[in-house]
């Protein structure tokens, strides 16, 4: 078995991956080394197939140890083929748990009661086991088909909310790392042992190292092991410049604890570095603008030097008009208007923020940012 799967290119072309039978197969049981699948098991595949994540996590995973795969039949489909499927593990990208996360809460603070109680059984569940947690929130779960007992998150990051939030509910979150290149999986939370925020423990076999830590630590990831692609379809001097003796560079920014979990603080690609030296992550920004309520999605950039200041850099935001309806009146809302709870959510954000990473200016988008199928954001295509 060969693959030639392409990368999502979210920062520039994307490039044919060369993936051979013992990278998928080394894969599929570094995976299942780290969570147990049975054949009583069930996964709704939403998810684009010809993505690695899929294709290896959803899909061959799930077959090689005896499980059942059901197909989602497109993304307007995903609550009703989960309702039908009744699937026990879902492999599924942020954007959507974020999504199942934000209905709930909504549906959840619907009058000032609910809210109350709602907060009330979230600080009982963390003294309680996942079983007894799952039937506190069974409402949750039925919606969900009543028999989820993990989700697996890729692709990127996912906020430690969410993931607090639904591992209370007792919908624990196994997050992940990994890339096209390494077929995909390289690092992920253990099922008995995860921590919220981190992407995990090198899988058994691989190994992960910082490449030239700063002195917060944070450098380059570095991957090798028997997972890592032959190289790119017709690109020797790209696969020379990803592939350092026997070392594939990531090109992710990140970070590692004492007990081996990896944690990603940004793509090199899209570093921001100040005019002295500094260096600043756009990813660490936008998660600061997604937790509000009032941004559906965001992305940072640096904007055009300005001589007064360090740096210049700008938030491209995507209103969320709903919410600010209902904060501000029963109608929709003028862009004046929409100006005006931005740039409040800004002013808040940045004194979290040191100086030199503060929002100087923000644009409005009336349409969301163009995406991959796996629903990250193509940040070579940002247009005002």
């Amino acid at each position: 078995m060969n693959m030639l799967l392409f990368t999502s290119g979210t920062t520039g072309v994307s490039k044919g991956v060369m993936l051979c039978h013992r990278n998928i197969v080394s894969n599929i049981a570094a995976m299942r080394g780290i969570l147990k699948i049975t054949p009583d098991d069930l996964s709704l595949s939403i998810l684009p197939i010809h993505h690695a994540f899929e294709c290896t996590c959803g899909f061959l995973t799930v077959i090689g140890s005896g499980g059942t795969v059901a197909f989602c039949e497109g993304l307007k489909y995903i609550a009703e083929n989960i309702r039908e499927t009744k699937p026990t593990i879902l492999v599924i990208v942020p954007l959507i748990i974020e999504n199942v996360h934000a209905k709930i809460m909504k549906k959840a603070q619907a009058s000032f009661i609910k809210n109350l109680v709602f907060k009330m059984l979230l600080g009982i569940s963390s003294l309680l086991n996942v079983k007894a947690r799952r039937k506190l929130f069974k409402t949750v779960h039925a919606s969900l088909g009543g028999r989820v007992h993990h989700i697996i998150s890729g692709a990127s990051a996912l906020s430690p909310k969410v993931s607090r939030d639904l591992d209370k509910m007792g919908l624990p979150i196994l997050q992940g790392y990994g890339m096209t290149e390494c077929a995909p999986v390289t690092a992920g939370n253990p099922e008995k042992f995860y921590k919220h925020g981190a992407l995990g423990m090198a899988l058994p076999g691989y190994e992960m190292k910082i490449d030239n830590p700063d002195k917060d630590g944070i450098g380059e990831i570095l991957i090798r092991g028997p997972h890592v692609m032959l190289g790119y379809y017709n690109m020797p001097e790209e696969t020379k410049k990803t592939i350092v003796d026997g070392w594939l560079h990531s090109g992710d920014y990140g970070r590692v604890d004492k007990d081996g979990f990896y944690t990603i603080t940004g793509r090199k690609k899209n570093l921001i570095v100040t005019k002295t030296g500094k260096n600043i992550f756009p990813e660490e920004l936008e998660e600061y603008l997604n937790s509000s309520p009032f941004i559906l999605e965001s992305m940072v950039t640096d904007g055009e030097e300005d001589i007064t200041k360090e740096n210049f850099i700008q938030a491209h935001i995507v209103p969320n008009i709903e919410s600010i309806r209902e904060a501000i009146s029963d109608k929709i809302p003028s862009m004046d208007e929409i100006k005006k709870v931005i740039g409040e959510e800004i002013k808040k954000i940045n004194k979290k923020l040191p100086t030199f990473k503060r929002i100087n200016i923000f644009h409005i988008r009336e349409e969301e940012f163009e995406k991959t199928t796996t629903k990250k954001i193509k940040r070579h295509n940002k247009k005002d």
